[in-house]
Parts: structure tokens; sequence; C-alpha cells
């Protein structure tokens, strides 16, 4: 009886293996004869899965968005504190580095050989993060959208400057930035709601009267 094969899980596999790969050395530097050699299939396996190389790289945004998301949730506690929802995706962002690393210059990969395709496959990218960060701390679209782009610029910072923060540290101010960051947008989300609906804010109800001096 010939063996089933799943084909999903196979491809899934063979994205984890390009993603090591091209890590290491870069999308541009490596070739599909390469990519077959070191994931142990043969060329026309390789091609039956991904026409071209290109599309191995686009396919690996969805895949890591996935399997990263997938990998917090599993230990995620959802009736946790919200201040400690934040610590923990703090650590978890802190301890995986080296994979957002890996995944920040495939994007300028991907940039590099399509400007189009590439803003379309980071924008589907992106909206994996927004939607789990709204999923795990309950913040709306707009702010979600914030916090997936500071923790984007903290990747960055790391990248091109290895060294200077242990991800101790970095998850201790990443946790403390966050939480500013709902503090605040929060607070003005709430304030421009009040307004708008011909309540006073907190900021004028706090504000004492003005004693004006009567005209002479």
């Amino acid at each position: 009886m010939p063996k089933t094969v799943d084909h999903d899980a196979y491809r899934k596999e063979l994205l984890k293996n390009c993603f090591d790969l091209f890590g290491r050395h870069g999308f541009n530097n490596v070739t599909m004869r390469q990519i077959a050699t070191e994931t142990g299939v043969s060329t026309g396996a390789l091609y039956h899965y991904f026409p071209t190389k290109f599309d191995v790289l686009q396919q690996l945004f969805s895949w890591a968005a996935e399997e990263n998301i997938e990998a917090y949730s599993e230990s995620a506690d959802q009736n946790l504190p919200l201040q400690e929802k934040v610590a923990r995706i703090s650590q978890f962002v802190a301890s995986s580095g080296s994979f957002y690393e890996h995944l920040l210059l495939l994007a300028l990969d991907l940039f590099r050989n399509s400007e189009a395709e590439g803003q379309e496959v980071f924008a589907n990218f992106a909206r994996h993060y927004e939607a789990a960060i709204s999923r795990n701390l309950g913040t709306d679209e707009r702010l979600s959208e914030v916090i997936a782009t500071y923790l984007l610029g903290s990747v960055a910072y790391s990248l091109l400057t290895p060294g200077r923060v242990s991800s101790r540290q970095q998850a201790l101010v990443l946790s403390d930035v966050l939480n500013a960051l709902i503090a605040g947008l929060d607070g003005s989300v709430a304030d421009r709601a009040a307004r708008s609906a011909g309540t006073p804010d907190a900021t004028s109800q706090k504000r004492p009267p003005v004693n004006e001096e009567p005209h002479t």
C-alpha cells in the first residue's frame, strides 16, 4: 500500500529548512539546487512545492508568522492581568531575537526583489501579528498596529547594534514601553470619544476654573 504523504506538513518542513538556510547565507546567495541538497529532496520535488525561489520567500512569511504566533499562544494564559500579559509577550519577543532578525533580513530581500509584491506579502504578515496582539491584549486595531510597529523597530535596533542590550534588559524595556503605549493611547481614545459625545474629558475635569479680573 503506498505511503500517505501529508503535503502541507512536508511543505512546512521544507520552509523551516529554507528559513535556516536563508538566515545563514542570505536569500540572494542561495540557489534552488542548494536548497534541494540541504533539505534532502530532489530539485523536481522542490519545484513541485515552490515553482521559483521567490515563491519560497513569499511563503516563508506566512509560515513564520503562523509558527511563531502558535508557539506563543501555546504558553499564553488569557486569564492573566494585562500587565502580566504584556510582560509575557515582551519576554517572548526578547527571547526570539534571532528569529525576528532573520525575518527582518528576509523582508529586505523581499523588497529588493519585488517592491510591490514585497509590500503585499509583508502587509499580510503584519496583519497576522496585529490580530494576535489584539487577541492577547484586547487592544483595538489602531493600538495593535502601533505595538507591532514598535516591536519591529526594536528588532531592527537589536540587529544593527548587537550586544548593547541583553535579552532580559530588552524584555523589561519592551514591557515598560508597551504598558505606556497601551495606557497613553487608550486614554487618548477615551478622551476623543468623550469629546465627541459632548462630555468633558479627564483633563478638562481636572482643570481649575479661570478667575478673570474685571475689566476697568
